[in-house]
């Protein structure tokens, strides 16, 4: 793998008031260098944050962040229009929309990392709620 990082303005237009305004941000270019299996496509990242990226550790923690980005997926499916679909609540209040909608995020999260857990440790016992890939036995969040 080889990253690469430049300091860019992005112009963009603001859709209210229609001005103009610049951007600052880091653009961070992942390219895998290594060989592929036979047509699989090399990874060809082009990321923009407004992380500062100062350093290849900086750039690392972009790209992680980024092949997170599924799990960050899975977890809206899962809150919108999964087990909770918090999309369908009949709640009027904000206040109230904003704490039911807090309560299923925490189930969401509690879900996911239930599934995952059945993927990568599937002989853990349904009983357990300790994380056993967890060094220090450490509550699973």
């Amino acid at each position: 793998m080889s990253a690469h990082v430049a300091a860019v303005t992005l112009s963009l237009r603001d859709g209210w008031n229609k001005r103009w305004r610049a951007l600052p941000l880091y653009a961070v270019r992942i390219l895998e260098t290594s060989s592929v299996p036979a047509g699989e496509p090399r990874i060809d990242w082009l990321l923009y944050t407004n992380h500062p990226v100062e350093t290849l550790e900086d750039a690392l923690l972009v790209a992680h962040g980024y092949s997170q980005r599924w799990r960050i997926e899975d977890f809206f499916r899962t809150w919108k229009t999964g087990q909770c679909n918090v999309e369908s609540t009949q709640l009027q209040g904000i206040q109230q929309v904003k704490i039911w909608g807090s309560m299923l995020a925490a189930i969401a999260t509690r879900t996911e990392r239930l599934k995952h857990l059945a993927r990568t440790q599937p002989d853990l016992p349904a009983s357990s709620s300790r994380d056993a890939a967890s060094p220090q036995g450490e509550w699973a969040c």
